[in-house]
């Protein structure tokens, strides 16, 4: 009786934990992108990023103008944030004094 009651406990704690897996797998992680070959390749980067909560990886898509007084700050700025979507429009260029500025709209 005590090795059915003990199977019985051991079954239902797989169960538990196998349903527990289960309901986390339900929701497909945000696929991984790192992508700099052209400008709008690394805004669809760093919103991969987003997505995923890599905001250390996002934060360095920034290069030297960041967008938040440091790091921290910018972390907080997506509390809340579950998930971001981004589409962009027609991709435009200028040079100036060896700089290639790009819009993206």
């Amino acid at each position: 009786m005590r090795r059915a009651l003990l199977a019985a406990t051991a079954l239902l704690s797989l169960a538990a934990t196998a349903q527990t897996a289960l309901a986390a797998s339900d929701t497909p992680e945000a696929p991984y992108v790192d992508d700099r070959s052209s400008a709008d390749a690394v805004v669809r980067s760093l919103y991969s990023a987003i997505n995923r909560h890599e905001f250390a990886r996002a934060w360095g898509y920034y290069g030297d103008t960041k967008p938040a007084k440091d790091f921290d700050t910018f972390v907080k700025g997506y509390d809340g944030t579950d998930t971001v979507e981004v589409k962009t429009g027609p991709i435009s260029d200028e040079g100036a004094a060896g700089s290639i500025y790009y819009n993206i709209p």
